[in-house]
Formats: C-alpha cells, sequence, structure tokens
C-alpha cells in the first residue's frame, strides 16, 4: 500500500513523526450477537462503576421485552448525609408499587431507560497479544434516575377540586374543537400503548457481577475460536473503508426489517 495515498482530496501520507508502533490481526465472532447490550450511565462518573467492589452492585435488574423497557435498582448510601425523614416518606409513596423492596426507607434508586437498536455500527474490541477481537453491539441504553417516588407523591398531593374538572373539560374541548375526529384517534392510540406498557409484568433478572466467575466465563465468548475467521487485508484504503461501509449499511437495513 502506498503512503502518500488519498481518499476523496484527504491525505493519508504517514508522517515519520508517528510510525506505526504495533500491528494486530482482527477476528470477529458473533457468539454473543443476540446478548451484547450497551449500558450507559451519562450523569455517572466512570471511575465510579456500578460493580461489587465499589460497594455499589446492583440490587435488582428488571426488564419489559415487549415494551423494552429496563429498570435497575441501585443502592444508596444512608449513613452518613442521608435525611431518613424523607427516606421513610419517599418509600411510603411506592407502597403500591410491585418492584419495591421492604425496606421501611428509601435506601435504593431506579435507574430507566428504553431499548434502543443502535444506528451506528458499534463493537466491542478485546486485546489479546496480537490480535484484536470484535464483536458487534446491537442494542444500547442510556440509564438515568427515575424519580417515580416523586411521581406518586406529586399524584397524592393533587387536589381534585371543581376548578381543576373544569380546566381539564376546557382543555379537551379546546383540543377536539380543532380536530375532533384526530383528538380521538390520538387519544386512544395513545391510551392504548400506555395501559399496554403498563399492563405488561417486569421479568426479573440476576445481575453478575464483573469480577464473578461466571462473568469471566461469558467474557471468554469475546474472542473469536476460529482462527480462519478474520478480516481480511485489504490493497488499499478505499477497499477497506467501501467494505466497512457496506458492513454499516446492512447493519441498519437488518435493524429496520426487525422493527418493521
Amino acid at each position: 500500500m502506498k503512503s502518500n495515498e488519498s481518499i476523496k482530496g484527504h491525505s493519508l501520507t504517514l508522517s515519520e513523526d508517528d510510525p506505526v508502533m504495533k500491528t494486530y490481526n482482527i477476528y470477529t465472532t458473533s457468539s454473543l450477537n443476540d446478548y451484547l447490550y450497551l449500558f450507559q450511565y451519562p450523569i455517572r462518573p466512570s471511575i465510579q462503576p456500578y460493580t461489587e467492589e465499589s460497594f455499589s452492585k446492583p440490587l435488582e435488574l428488571r426488564i419489559k421485552p415487549k415494551s423494552g423497557l429496563v429498570e435497575v435498582d441501585v443502592p444508596i448510601y444512608t449513613q452518613q448525609y442521608y435525611n431518613k425523614e424523607r427516606g421513610i416518606e419517599f418509600s411510603k409513596n411506592l407502597e403500591n408499587d410491585p418492584t419495591k423492596n421492604k425496606s421501611p426507607i428509601l435506601d435504593f434508586q431506579t435507574l430507566n431507560s428504553k431499548i434502543s437498536p443502535c444506528r451506528n455500527y458499534y463493537m466491542v474490541g478485546i486485546i489479546r497479544g496480537d490480535e484484536l477481537h470484535l464483536s458487534p453491539v446491537n442494542y444500547t441504553l442510556q440509564l438515568r434516575p427515575s424519580f417515580k417516588h416523586l411521581n406518586s407523591l406529586s399524584v397524592k398531593e393533587v387536589p381534585v377540586t371543581g376548578s381543576l374538572s373544569n380546566l381539564k373539560s376546557t382543555r379537551a374541548v379546546q383540543t377536539s374543537a380543532k380536530s375532533p375526529e384526530y383528538s380521538q384517534t390520538l387519544t386512544l392510540s395513545t391510551t392504548h400503548i400506555l395501559r399496554s406498557i403498563e399492563s405488561e409484568p417486569w421479568t426479573k433478572l440476576t445481575w453478575i457481577d464483573s469480577s464473578s466467575t461466571m462473568s469471566k466465563k461469558i467474557f471468554e465468548h469475546l474472542y473469536s475460536n476460529d482462527i480462519n475467521v478474520f478480516i481480511q487485508k485489504y490493497d488499499s484504503k478505499e477497499n477497506y473503508l467501501k467494505s466497512i461501509s457496506i458492513a454499516k449499511s446492512n447493519h441498519v437495513e437488518n435493524d429496520t426489517k426487525r422493527e418493521s
């Protein structure tokens, strides 16, 4: 391959000040293709992972497979800087929540997210010696705190008065006056979706800590055992870029077919 190749006007000249330090043979594996999810925590520092070592291993993991909803309960440190009076109050607000534990205080925080198919071509890479093993990631989640204990409190505190009923009635009339058929259809559709999501039961899963023996065994599946399955060496950068562009297009197309 020539060192002064260019793609679409962009120079790819290799600089002597930035030499290639190491090369890797690249392998791919799909053994975890249907089970590999990327959990992201946008407001959680990366130096504070939810692990047993950091004393923050998740207490429970739940999923609604049809709706694609995921909830994770993580522990709250209640020994210091914790308002127990408010904790008891918030815990009472979740008395009717089937996912609540039996603690008299709110000693956990719930993170939630909806599973989203990857629109970008994400892969997990593991280096072993001179080998780079890649596994595709098809689904991602961005888990953020849920404030359902506050939502329950708000519902309890809202007084059902005549003025409030009139206000709701007025708004309904104003909306229906603009487009009664569309408004009714939209309301029924939204109500049906919400009821369907609400009625779907939670399926509890077991959270396996990353330091456990089982996790290490599963981790081994990220390595390709077939030495014949590897990304071939390309004779030019243009062909390599073309190949990964085709792979990305096929990936998005497959996700679209699944959704339809």
